[in-house]
């Protein structure tokens, strides 16, 4: 693995010495199982409130040693009326209120994981996101009924979505405010008709809180709020109005605000979306963008605006002589937009069922990645079927179950070797790259480039797109080399050439100007060095 950047998450941290036991009871028949309900748990030897129940039958324990241990087991609901058994370990011993029962303790009990959360307001330093851990490549993904999965299938998001989320490397989920409804226009097809996350819902400000605390307290994901996703049916003020007050003591668990989707709710009004943008960052510190621009000037939602991000959405089209190639490096579309020259972030890319094109290649994915942040983007969404409707009727028409679309996330085609890469070149990529300069492989626009871009041509690469920094670090990622290529240093300098996805080094060059090196035929390389 390179040792020339690392940007790895904080460690998922097991406590050594804090087990969790599950107390289940039932009369010898599994069907009739159920938890002891807001019981209190009396262990020998231990002071009160070691041990610590969580309401729900799940009791979080200090060390304790492998042998026989009496326990005490009081004010529950008891329903049905039960014998016990902890764990794996049946003892045959009643279990009612108040009695004092024998158990074994598993030899060698699970540690619970202790999920470590990124610290810190998220802001941008340059183009690139920071908190209080530093600089970070951030990586989301788009899960946008999580709101509706609060509120009606909080087991599946958590177990199903969220837990997967965390374990995969993923930081933060885009998340819907406002979903389906169509304003409450009953003549417009609503894709989202079983899946509506509506703020008249009595219970919605609860949800837009809770979904913003479980999210980041249990499973380590800040939210990216997406507040309409649809028009709300209710003043656009009165939905961020609730926003900035759920925010207040949250701020550290959002990623950041983006008004709309796409205009949606706005029916074009681009002032009535600026205002909102302003509003938020009058009102709250996190970072706000507007909307993924309807134009490639960005004129009609980011001029004059005080929005400090642009959401993008690449282009997902794979016609052309570089097929599927071409959404990566789409990415550089962004600088060349004459509004905007602040920090982005690549919302919708192409992905596994996204809509459109699709791919499900975890090499192509992760470098689209890669070419996000040389390209000066601060992050990169994996846009995923799977993280739009989470099921649902809609994915089951005829013209939509052929596509293969899972209901959650985890479940997606290639789902962990597409994380896996993005973790991977997170552990390579130096983590302040979209503050590097950027640089082109083309004749045209190869003047800044650390190589001689003649080498590039006539097929040889495809594209080979690199960021320098002021310090003389370097980074260059080349796609679609179907032969070896010559690397001519235009200045002196060190390398390693690094396979993106298992962060080999497969070889290490020192030249001086005008010394050439040789990369292998690949489909992807990364190349980290440094100037000397």
């Amino acid at each position: 693995m390179s040792s020339w950047g690392k940007n790895r998450r904080p460690p998922i941290v097991r406590a050594p010495n804090r087990y969790v036991l599950t107390v289940r009871a039932y009369e010898g028949d599994p069907a009739r199982d159920s938890k002891i309900q807001g019981a209190a748990v009396v262990w020998d030897g231990l002071e009160p409130g070691e041990g610590v129940t969580d309401g729900s039958g799940n009791f979080t324990l200090p060390p304790l040693p492998p042998h026989g241990f009496n326990v005490t087991i009081s004010g529950g609901q008891t329903d049905p009326p039960m014998r016990g058994t902890f764990g794996e370990h049946w003892r045959g011993v009643g279990l009612g209120r108040d009695q004092t029962v024998d158990f074994v303790l598993p030899f060698d009990p699970t540690p619970v994981p202790v999920i470590v959360p990124r610290r810190g307001l998220v802001g941008l330093d340059g183009h690139v996101f920071r908190d209080d851990d530093g600089r970070y490549l951030a990586v989301g993904t788009s899960l946008f009924w999580a709101g509706w999965g609060y509120l009606h299938d909080r087991q599946r998001l958590e177990d199903k979505n969220l837990a997967g989320l965390h374990a995969a490397g993923i930081d933060y989920i885009r998340v819907a405010g406002v979903l389906g409804g169509r304003g409450g226009d009953p003549t417009l097809v609503d894709s989202y008709h079983d899946r509506i996350v509506d703020p008249r819902d009595p219970r919605w400000t609860e949800m837009i809180a809770g979904l913003t605390d479980l999210a980041y307290d249990v499973y380590g994901l800040r939210v990216q709020w997406t507040l309409l996703m649809d028009d709300p049916a209710v003043p656009h003020d009165v939905v961020v109005g609730a926003f900035v007050a759920m925010s207040h003591g949250r701020e550290h668990k959002i990623q950041h605000w983006e008004v709309c989707n796409e205009g949606n709710g706005f029916h074009g009004n681009h002032a009535g979306m600026k205002a909102l943008a302003r509003r938020l960052r009058a009102e709250t510190p996190n970072v706000v963008a507007v909307t993924a621009p309807s134009t490639f000037d960005a004129a009609p939602e980011y001029a004059d605006s005080t929005a400090n991000l642009l959401t993008w959405h690449t282009d997902r089209e794979t016609f052309g002589g570089s097929e599927m190639w071409r959404p990566v490096r789409s990415a550089r579309a962004v600088l060349e937009l004459p509004n905007w020259s602040g920090a982005w972030s690549s919302n919708e890319p192409i992905g596994p069922q996204s809509s459109g094109s699709h791919d499900v290649d975890p090499l192509r994915l992760t470098m689209a990645a890669v070419y996000t942040w040389i390209c000066k983007g601060a992050a990169y969404v994996l846009h995923c079927g799977a993280g739009i409707r989470g099921g649902g009727a809609w994915e089951q028409r005829p013209d939509r179950i052929g596509l293969g679309i899972p209901p959650n996330l985890p479940e997606t085609s290639n789902f962990s070797a597409i994380c896996a890469g993005l973790r991977m070149v997170r552990t390579i990529l130096p983590r302040d790259l979209p503050n590097f300069t950027w640089a082109n492989s083309s004749i045209a626009a190869g003047g800044g480039h650390l190589f001689d871009v003649q080498e590039f041509q006539d097929g040889k690469v495809l594209r080979a797109m690199a960021g320098v920094a002021g310090d003389g670090r370097f980074v260059v990622a080349p796609i679609v080399a179907p032969s070896p290529v010559t690397l001519r240093a235009k200045h002196a300098m060190r390398f390693e050439l690094i396979d993106p996805m298992t962060g080999t080094v497969m070889s290490a060059h020192q030249l001086f100007t005008g010394q050439i090196g040789r990369m292998p035929a690949a489909e992807a390389t990364i190349i980290v060095g440094q100037l000397t």
